[in-house]
């Protein structure tokens, strides 16, 4: 007689293991089932808690990866600061400020069911043919149908009525909307226009509009102010810049299996000191760039002030400094390859004014800083042209000679980069012209005289401009005149920074622009 055969199946789906156990007693299969099942247990925590292990190493690798990913990003984005505006286009901003997005459709959510719905709903019976031996059953019927058609007119004249009124809103809504669209879209037109004639306050707002418009890299926000002169179609603009602590200090991260964890790797800091650097360079071409680009005739020079405000870590007082300082022409700048030029090089060609490392937050005196709020200047008049060759200076009208003189230093002092102002005539021995030059070395504010005179200068005149350089905080003074200086003119001048030019040297000077004019004293 055969014995009876037991056998067991038992499988662990994480191990993908599958075993069957057989044998001729039962107990005995159930049990080395049971001890094979705990066996596998074991082994699946086992295995479990290493796949834990070896998916938390790539989950954490993943991320290292992804941060390393996002820190060279941003280190790129930093080192692209210039070549990504110069990459991007510069389209006026009109456009995108305007209000174009039409009012929504009419919509009305509410539905007015058809006859057939609505009689559908009322559960009307149908005719039948019971109707013709039974007259009551017609007469019940169509009074049904006669309740529920009368129900529906008053549900339809409900339901067009309140229809009616929301269209009313809808209209009254769709309106106001308009109307205040089209009101802020006049303004913007208006603004436009006002720009295009170069009026100052639009000017100056439209350049923080660009100034704003313009994206940086993550942990750059810059914030600015202008001013511009409208006579001599420049333009000021003070951007606090960020400092060195605002610039990336990780540049990627790495994984430690030791240790199983992801660490940073930290610029060293002669490289951050290089990046911030490279940083302040960029973004001063840039603005410059974006500006010049974005205001066609309206600007002829940009003066850029960068500053920069922080703690002073040895006293804990707030500080505020301007870092770096630079004049640019439009016709010179528009000659530059940004694409290729180094940013620090061309800056340097510029004459940027900075002291020392910028890293070390130097603080420079601006090139300039223009005081809109000075009255004495007034619009320029343009005299040289009109004049005839056989014109007497020492006889012409004395305002237009202060013109003659300002025009003339205008050509002077434009030659590199300099701005000349007229200041309001009134014959009372004040400034007659104000210069503004670039140069951080030789340059910053000039006063210019002009005396129409016919017999010797007074040394008085030579005491007075003096007095005036002091007032106005003047680096240099410059007295022009038609006739002569004396030696105790010459003497008292001779170790301050003035220059007296005479009736003889003038006319050399305006001889060099192609100007052929005379001087008679005696007339």
């Amino acid at each position: 007689m055969a014995k009876y055969k037991y056998s067991s199946t038992v499988s662990n789906s994480y191990l993908g293991e599958t075993k069957t156990i057989t044998g001729t007693n039962k107990s005995d299969v159930y049990t080395r089932a049971n001890k094979q099942i705990e066996a596998w247990a074991k082994k699946e925590a086992t295995q479990r808690e290493r796949d834990r292990k070896a998916n938390d190493i790539a989950e954490q690798k993943r991320e290292a990866d992804s941060l390393n990913a996002k820190a060279k990003s941003i280190q790129q984005a930093y080192s692209n600061i210039l070549k990504t505006s110069l990459d991007s286009s510069h389209a006026p901003l009109w456009g995108g400020m305007k209000h174009k997005q039409p009012y929504i459709e009419f919509e009305y959510n509410n539905k007015l069911p058809s006859w057939e719905e609505y009689r559908a709903a009322q559960n009307l019976s149908q005719r039948s043919f019971l109707e013709n031996a039974f007259k009551s059953r017609r007469e019940e019927r169509m009074a049904k149908e006669a309740a529920a058609e009368e129900s529906y007119n008053s549900l339809s004249i409900s339901y067009n009525t309140a229809k009616e009124e929301a269209y009313r809103r809808y209209l009254e809504e769709k309106n106001t909307y308009e109307t205040k669209q089209k009101a802020q879209n006049d303004s913007i037109e208006k603004w436009k226009a006002d720009f295009e004639k170069g009026e100052i306050e639009a000017v100056e707002r439209y350049i923080l509009a660009v100034l704003d418009n313009s994206k940086y890299p993550l942990g750059i926000r810059l914030n600015g102010e202008c001013s511009f002169d409208l006579q001599a179609k420049s333009l000021i603009v003070s951007v606090c810049l960020p400092t060195p602590e605002d610039i990336p200090n990780v540049i990627g991260y790495k994984y430690v299996a030791n240790r199983n964890s992801i660490d940073p790797i930290m610029i060293k800091p002669k490289d951050k000191n290089e990046l911030y650097e490279s940083t302040i360079h960029q973004i001063t071409l840039r603005i410059v760039y974006e500006l010049f680009a974005q205001t066609n005739q309206q600007v002829d020079s940009i003066v850029f002030n960068g500053w920069v405000t922080g703690i002073n870590k040895a006293t804990g007082i707030e500080y505020t400094a301007c870092l770096i300082s630079v004049q640019f022409g439009r016709k010179e700048f528009d000659r530059l390859n940004l694409k290729k030029a180094d940013p620090k090089e061309c800056l340097r060609s510029f004459k940027a004014l900075s002291a020392g490392a910028l890293h070390e937050l130097t603080p420079v005196r601006p090139i300039m800083e223009l005081n809109r709020e000075d009255r004495r200047f007034i619009s320029p008049v343009d005299v040289l042209d009109a004049m005839d060759s056989d014109t007497n200076l020492a006889t012409m009208p004395w305002d237009d000679f202060e013109h003659l003189v300002r025009e003339l230093f205008s050509r002077i002092f434009s030659r590199d980069g300099a701005e000349v102002h007229v200041t309001q005539a009134s014959r009372d021995g004040g400034v007659d012209a104000i210069a503004f030059d670039p140069d951080p070395i030789m340059g910053g504010k000039y006063v210019i005289q002009a005396k129409r005179y016919k017999n010797v200068v007074p040394v008085s005149a030579c005491r007075d401009l003096y007095g005036t350089m002091i007032n106005e905080g003047a680096v240099k003074g410059i007295l022009v005149t038609t006739s002569h200086y004396g030696n105790d003119s010459r003497e008292f001048v001779k170790d301050k920074p003035i220059s007296l030019i005479d009736g003889s040297n003038l006319l050399h000077m305006l001889s060099e622009y192609g100007y052929s004019f005379t001087i008679d004293l005696t007339k």
